[in-house]
């Protein structure tokens, strides 16, 4: 999956590069950094949370609407695009939308 990975952040960067919320790249890779840190000391399984930090943004509301943002639009794309096992897309898919400091703020 090491592979994949690269092309996967590419797409997210691609898909991100209009942003002006805060939420680029730049911001993904600060993520996906301390995530992956922090996966490799609690023993996390390293595939789930790469991916998951890597997609967590790609269909923000601000960015992509509502609609995207219910659907995971674009990370179930970006999933299949690369042919990613089902099993872990779904559990992907099923922590993005617990993600991000709004959701911290509504417990």
């Amino acid at each position: 999956m090491t592979e994949s990975l690269e092309f996967i952040k590419n797409d997210v960067s691609n898909l991100l590069r209009e942003d002006n919320t805060g939420h680029s790249i730049d911001h993904v890779d600060r993520v996906y950094r301390l995530a992956v840190e922090l996966a490799e000391k609690e023993g996390a399984d390293i595939n789930v949370v790469q991916l998951a930090a890597l997609l967590h943004d790609v269909d923000d509301y601000k960015l992509f609407g509502v609609e995207n943002a219910e659907q995971l639009t674009n990370a179930r794309s970006i999933l299949d695009r690369y042919c990613i096992d089902q099993k872990l897309a779904q559990h992907v898919l099923s922590i993005i939308p617990s993600m991000g400091y709004n959701k911290y703020l509504e417990g």
